[in-house]
């Protein structure tokens, strides 16, 4: 409900520089509040049979990588791309 709320404040706030209150939606709030508002959605796919380890192993790395370029440009000693194995980085 809480969501619902700030979401209609802040597209309104956006639009007019101001809130109104009371709320003029208040009886959709007051209907979730009390969890009458009929939720329609299902589920249709569940989680997969068998993970691909190695495709979200490649996804985590390939993350980690591009935040720490952002970081570390590519020029200075102790950026990952310049890594030697078995080499600690200084």
């Amino acid at each position: 409900m809480h969501v619902i709320r700030l979401l209609n404040e802040g597209i309104e706030l956006m639009r007019s520089g101001s809130i109104t209150l009371p709320r003029p939606e208040k009886e959709l709030l007051i209907t979730i509040r009390t969890g009458q508002y009929g939720w329609q959605a299902e589920a249709t796919t569940g989680p997969p049979e068998k993970v691909d380890r190695a495709r979200v192993s490649k996804l985590a790395s390939d993350t980690y990588l591009s935040y720490w370029t952002m970081l570390i440009p590519p020029s200075h000693p102790r950026c990952p791309y310049l890594a030697v194995p078995g080499k600690p980085l200084v």
